[in-house]
């Protein structure tokens, strides 16, 4: 009994415990992203249906506070009524960087004004360029999936990078007229010589290796004679040894190379020609040498495409000029997010939009990150059928425990009914972590860095839940309100009245006692008290009655001119944050709803710089990437015309 005892649930903190971690870490919910995040972020959609349902049912408080252990914030949050209007969004667009909501040292706006390429490793982590278009330089920066997303810059000052590709771990990043550099994403590559104490320890391991103490990088050609290269790589134990095959020539049409994907035996390649004219997407037959020709530039399916990857049954890519993200699939082309409307409006995918779509990448092909280059922005494309199961989860484990809010009414249920709910509960949980161990062929135990729940809250808390009734005795039919957090911590709080320490046999004597005291508290009982007159407090005498004080009168109220409502509006907004900011774990002042009104917290919306793409060649460097401050100019008429030209390619119809 006493191990019992030991073993008692709080379902209470059980929830607590899994709503913190859907706060603080992006979820693996049936192959989707999930967060707290992403919800404000459906708070305040593009869509007015959506953002209008969601903040009747939900108080900013319930999204905006991540460390907030409430109760009612998670009754809130997992209500069937919420379930239901994230299960009505097919898609969501959610921003990762910037952070918008809780701005960090390492995530605000304008930090990363031009995002150019990305890549993922399906384990958290997003490597990304940074691209400065005045002194051409680049930056290799690594974004883990927590909540604010965590941000670390890997290397600085490249030369005009802008493409890089992760595989098992280890990003390969391409520089201008330079080596291919790795960079250990998810692992680490190369051999550790801290054990090696001196120059000469070195010389000699380097020796036995057949190494070069001098260095062992290689250089690779260079890429003007417009050729597909492959090198195949192998791990030696030191480093990566490659072996570089010629592929095929650039066709004479594909003058500037913008992105390449393989899918099984084909590789897909997004092309544009001389000076920016013409381009399209093609695909070359890697085992039958034959390029066909996917789509082009400029008709009413595509206006101007940039990076493209594989996604499900076919590819994804950006379309810059439109400002959409596309699906092209079997000779097929729909629209995946954007309404193709220069702006960065976040929320449902059919309402968001975009300013310049340039590079997109996919996870585990349920997600999809997009980089904004204009305003500077890693956005998040990715389902909710998954958080809609998790919230359900949640919201079956406090209803089997009789935990809800004051003004719904609970559903009496049986106990075999209570604890059938802790066992779906449980075994959709169960399932989120073999799925996440699975895809990544992993054996050690996962956390929420892995986009799983805490180990320990799933095997403790969640666990216990069930085996406390069927180790001491199956045929018992519990009440699980007993196991709630108030009834739990009253038997355990009255125990240390007599002893603050109790050893084991003092508890196992006491017991009986605690137990009765326990039932005297919660019984309602009869018990009348008698007492006399000179009990009774006498009252004070006073020079004056409560009722005799005057009361000051309330002045009459004013309306107030529209100008002046709206010069106090400005004023509020330009002087409103001086208020003085306590930091508790990472929460101030300004997390707490209701000090001011949230509009003088808010941030100005940056308003970014977009990228013109020179075409043309020069001898000083052959990218002429400019930043202005006016949006994409228009293609001249020459463009149609040069689509009308015969290209050389094969069409998907077996034209020519």
């Amino acid at each position: 009994m006493i191990t019992a005892l030991s073993m008692l649930p709080d379902c209470i903190h059980v929830g607590k415990s899994i709503k913190c971690s859907f706060s603080n870490w992006y979820l693996l919910l049936n192959g989707e992203r999930s967060n707290l995040s992403i919800m404000q972020t459906l708070r305040s959609d593009a869509n007015f249906d959506v953002r209008q349902r969601l903040r009747k049912l939900l108080n900013i408080d319930c999204v905006r506070n991540k460390d907030r252990m409430a109760v009612d914030t998670v009754i809130k949050i997992s209500s069937p009524e919420v379930v239901d209007v994230l299960r009505s969004v097919k898609l969501v667009v959610h921003d990762i960087i910037p952070e918008r909501y809780r701005p960090t040292d390492d995530n605000k706006p304008g930090m990363y004004p031009h995002p150019v390429a990305l890549d993922t490793d399906g384990i958290g982590n997003v490597v990304f360029v940074d691209f400065n278009p005045m002194t051409k330089k680049s930056r290799i920066i690594k974004a883990r999936l927590h909540n604010p997303v965590n941000v670390v810059i890997l290397k600085t000052e490249l030369s005009e990078c802008k493409s890089l590709t992760i595989a098992s771990g280890i990003c390969f990043v391409c520089q201008h007229g330079t080596d291919i550099l790795c960079l250990g994403i998810s692992r680490s590559i190369g051999v550790s010589v801290k054990t090696l104490k001196s120059k000469k320890q070195l010389q000699e391991t380097a020796m036995k290796l057949g190494l070069s103490d001098e260095g062992t990088a290689e250089s690779y050609p260079s890429d003007q004679d417009r050729t597909i290269y492959q090198i195949q790589l192998k791990e030696d134990g030191i480093g990566f040894a490659g072996n570089v095959l010629e592929i095929k020539k650039y066709h004479d049409d594909c003058y500037h190379i913008l992105s390449m994907c393989l899918k099984k035996d084909l590789l897909y390649i997004s092309w544009k020609g001389e000076e920016g004219r013409g381009g399209g997407v093609v695909f070359l037959d890697l085992v039958q040498g034959l390029t066909t020709r996917c789509f082009s530039n400029n008709t009413r399916d595509c206006s101007e495409v940039h990076g493209i990857c594989p996604y499900k049954d076919g590819i994804v890519f950006a379309d810059l000029k439109s400002r959409h993200v596309k699906m092209y699939k079997a000779g097929n082309i729909t629209t995946i997010a954007g309404t193709g409307e220069d702006g960065c409006l976040l929320g449902s995918a059919s309402h968001c939009s975009f300013g310049q779509p340039v590079a997109v990448a996919a996870e585990n092909e349920k997600n999809l990150f997009v980089c904004d280059v204009q305003y500077g922005a890693i956005k998040l494309i990715t389902g909710l059928e998954g958080t809609a199961l998790f919230l359900s989860c949640l919201n079956k484990l406090y209803l089997a425990f009789g935990v809800k809010s004051k003004k719904n009414l609970l559903l009496q249920q049986t106990p075999a009914e209570s604890i059938l709910q802790i066992e779906e509960c449980i075994e959709f949980l169960s399932k989120t972590f073999s799925d996440v161990k699975a895809l990544h062929s992993l054996e050690r135990n996962t956390n929420g860095a892995d986009g799983t729940i805490s180990q320990q809250t799933m095997h403790s808390s969640m666990s216990s839940l069930v085996d406390i009734t069927s180790t001491t005795n199956p045929s018992y039919k519990p009440n699980l309100k007993s196991c709630l957090t108030t009834v739990v911590e009253n038997l355990h709080s009255l125990s240390h009245v007599k002893q603050d320490l109790p050893s084991k046999l003092q508890y196992c004597r006491d017991f009986g006692n605690i137990f009765t005291e326990i039932v005297k508290r919660i019984t309602n009982w009869s018990a009348y008290y008698f007492t006399k007159d000179s009990s009774y407090y006498p009252l004070p005498d006073s020079a004056i009655n409560l009722n005799g004080i005057p009361k000051l009168k309330k002045p009459d109220t004013r309306s107030i001119t529209p100008e002046d409502s709206k010069l106090l509006y400005d004023w509020a907004k330009t002087h409103g944050k001086c208020v003085r900011q306590r930091m508790v774990r990472q929460e101030t002042t300004m997390y707490k709803c209701g000090t001011l009104p949230l509009n003088m917290y808010s941030d100005k919306n940056y308003e970014g710089s977009a990228l013109v793409f020179n075409w043309q060649q020069n001898d000083e460097n052959d990218s002429n990437d400019q930043r202005v401050d006016e949006e994409y100019d228009t293609d001249d008429e020459t463009d149609d015309r040069d689509d009308e030209e015969d290209n050389g390619f094969v069409d998907n119809h077996g034209n020519t």
